[in-house]
């Protein structure tokens, strides 16, 4: 029983069950697929109940206690006596015909290629081919923890596929190795279906510009639907380091200049608690500057709201004291007043790489002294 499937929560059909209905029948036993109500009867040997995904409801819980059931996919990730195919399993050919082809939904003409079972390398499979594929999906989870010449291995033997489209996140710091890589470009890898990948490099700013420049390097010159990078806001605990602060800072700042310069689009992650630093007021505009006004440079995302409610421009606000009211015309006015280098280099950075002119509008000497002035010279 595919409760995925009975309760229509994913287009993607399930591999496990095309798998377990081909083993059971390569052994010659009668197998039944329920889709319907009625065809649930006590009259089994073994149940196999797969679920991927918890949203699925479990329309029969009576069977969770039968002896007779097995529990298959994370969907039962908090159950006990979870199962996951047996090796001999992961080896069969998929039974595409249990799932109708359905002209609006391209999974249904997709072939269903498995690599790797309980993190080792399934060596023999049968020939997991279907007529007139328009998809070939590999299903491993566990595909971008292989060692890398088992993926440059299994990369070869896609390499005559159409469609291909990874299931796994895939891995961006495996993607570095050039070998891996050359491999990557060449698959036919599924077109308008948004890649899925991991940024495993590293948060400081140096691993970021090598995420950022494979991410531009995808999109730019082999025109791939590429994500958003994610990067943590906040990488140090800045109560027992304060030193951190002006680090994760600065960081981001940097990172948000780079991705604007590569024209890749990141997204700045918020730390599972808000409130996880003392100074959290500087740290939490990145996620919505990088989500909702990631081509405008930082000083002009921050004050957007305040010139356009004045009908001033950026600089008009900054040049005036008198409408420095919000607590982001504050924040800003007070970087400026004690890091003006760092702010002139990557405050003004719009997307594309261009420099805002407001840079050259904005009278900082004016901003430094009325920010001692108003007292605004304070952390």
């Amino acid at each position: 029983m595919d409760l995925d499937l009975l309760n229509k929560t994913t287009k993607i059909f399930n591999y496990k069950t095309m798998k377990i209905f081909s083993y059971h029948e390569q052994l010659g036993d009668h197998v039944q697929l329920i889709t319907d109500d009625a065809f649930f009867t006590n009259n089994y040997d073994v149940l196999y109940l797969i679920r991927e995904y918890r949203n699925s409801p479990i329309l029969y819980p009576n069977a969770l206690d039968d002896d007779r059931t097995i529990l298959i996919g994370e969907g039962f990730q908090f159950y006990e006596n979870v199962k996951d195919l047996t090796r001999e399993m992961a080896v069969c050919r998929p039974k595409y015909s249990l799932f109708p082809e359905d002209p609006e939904n391209i999974y249904s003409r997709a072939n269903y290629a498995q690599f790797v079972q309980d993190k080792s390398v399934l060596l023999r499979t049968q020939d997991w081919h279907r007529n007139r594929a328009y998809l070939t999906i590999v299903v491993d989870k566990d595909f971008w923890k292989m060692s890398n010449p088992m993926i440059i291995k299994c990369m070869d033997s896609l390499k005559l596929e159409s469609g291909v489209l990874f299931l796994g996140t895939i891995s961006m710091k495996k993607l570095l190795n050039p070998e891996i890589f050359n491999r990557f470009i060449t698959l036919k890898l599924a077109k308008n279906l948004k890649l899925k990948y991991n940024n495993d490099i590293g948060e400081d700013y140096e691993s970021a510009k090598l995420a950022i420049n494979l991410a531009a390097k995808l999109k730019i010159q082999y025109h791939l639907n590429v994500p958003h990078i994610t990067f943590k806001i906040i990488t140090h605990n800045h109560f027992t380091d304060p030193n951190s602060i002006l680090y994760d800072f600065k960081r981001n700042m940097q990172i948000m200049a780079y991705a604007q310069t590569k024209r890749v689009r990141v997204n700045m992650k918020y730390p599972r608690l808000r409130q996880s630093s003392p100074r959290w007021y500087y740290f939490e505009f990145f996620k919505h500057w990088s989500n909702h006004r990631h081509t405008r440079s930082f000083v002009e995302a921050m004050l957007k709201d305040s010139a356009a409610f004045e009908g001033l421009a950026y600089y008009e606000v900054l040049n005036n004291d008198k409408y420095w009211v919000t607590d982001r015309i504050k924040r800003v006015v007070y970087l400026i007043a004690v890091m003006e280098n760092f702010i002139k280099e990557y405050g003004f950075v719009m997307w594309g790489g261009n420099i805002s002119n407001s840079i050259k509008l904005v009278d900082f000497e004016y901003v430094r002294r009325k920010a001692i002035e108003n007292y605004i010279f304070r952390p």
